[in-house]
């Protein structure tokens, strides 16, 4: 019970986060309350590069796509504040981690 009623306030944190940003549709994740994301890839080859890159361009995180998997677990509560790119075969999407 404690598992499900601590998953519907991240989810509702979430769900706040992106209206409370207004104009800003970048998804927002607060590092305290969520310590890792699972960011869903889909229509992707298996073993295609990603990259995370930090507001300045640097590369901060890799890999490559697995085999069996759909998903990138992103742990974000080793990351510094600010606003992220994820780019997939050219493909960009921002987050902002506060």
């Amino acid at each position: 019970m404690k598992k499900l009623l601590l998953s519907c306030c991240m989810f509702l944190t979430f769900l706040g986060t992106n209206f409370a940003e207004g104009e800003n549709t970048d998804l927002v994740y607060f590092k305290k309350i969520n310590p890792e994301i699972l960011i869903s890839i889909e229509n992707v080859k298996p073993q295609t590069d990603y990259f995370i890159r930090n507001e300045k361009g640097k590369i901060v995180k890799c890999g490559k796509i697995k085999k069996d998997k759909k998903t990138i677990n992103l742990k974000i509560s080793l990351l510094k504040e600010g606003i992220y790119t994820l780019d997939v075969m050219g493909f960009k999407t921002s987050f902002i981690i506060k």
